[in-house]
C-alpha cells in the first residue's frame, strides 16, 4: 500500500480504473456496472439456452411455473442482436429493460455537466417517476400473472367448449 500526501493508505495498483470507481458524486456506479455486465452477457449468450440448461428462477425451479421476469434474460439477447419481435415474443418488457440499461451505462461516460443537470431534473419530477415506476411493477405482475392463468395452468371445466 502507498501513502498519498494526507497519510492515508491508497491502493497502488487498483483493478478498476479511477473514472469508473467513484462517480463525481462520490458514490461508487453499483448499478451502472451491472447493468453493464447484463449487456456484455446479452451480446455473448445463447438465446435459446442463455443459462446453459441450470434452472435459475427459484420459482420456475420450485413449482414449474414462470415468475413474471422470466424471458428477460432472452428478450434482452434478442435485443442485443437487433430481433426487437423475437425479443418481445419472449417478455414484452425486455425491450424497454434493455433501453434502460442502455442509458444507465451511458450515463458513466456524459461530462459532469450533463449528468448534474439530468440529476436536477430528475429530482425535480422524483414523484412521477416514482409512481411509474409503481405502475411498471404492477404491470410486471399482471403481465406474470395473466401469463400464468392463460398459458400454463389447465383450463377449467367451465372454460372448455
Amino acid at each position: 500500500m502507498a501513502m498519498s500526501a494526507d497519510g492515508s493508505s491508497a491502493a497502488c495498483c487498483s483493478p478498476i480504473p479511477a473514472a469508473i470507481a467513484r462517480t463525481q458524486t462520490g458514490r461508487k456506479p453499483i448499478f451502472p456496472l451491472a447493468c453493464l455486465c447484463a449487456l456484455a452477457a446479452s451480446f455473448v449468450l445463447d438465446a435459446e439456452k442463455p443459462t446453459m440448461g441450470v434452472e435459475l428462477c427459484p420459482l420456475k425451479a420450485a413449482c414449474g411455473l414462470p415468475c413474471p421476469g422470466c424471458g428477460v434474460t432472452r428478450s434482452m439477447i434478442h435485443c442485443s442482436r437487433g430481433d426487437i419481435a423475437g425479443a418481445i415474443r419472449c417478455h414484452p418488457l425486455g425491450p424497454g429493460v434493455w433501453v434502460a440499461a442502455l442509458i444507465s451505462v451511458s450515463s458513466m461516460m456524459w461530462p459532469r455537466r450533463f449528468r448534474r443537470a439530468v440529476s436536477s431534473w430528475w429530482r425535480r419530477r422524483r414523484e412521477a417517476f416514482d409512481r411509474a415506476i409503481i405502475g411498471g411493477t404492477l404491470l410486471l405482475a399482471l403481465f406474470g400473472l395473466l401469463r400464468v392463468l392463460f398459458l400454463y395452468l389447465p383450463a377449467p371445466r367451465w372454460w372448455q367448449w
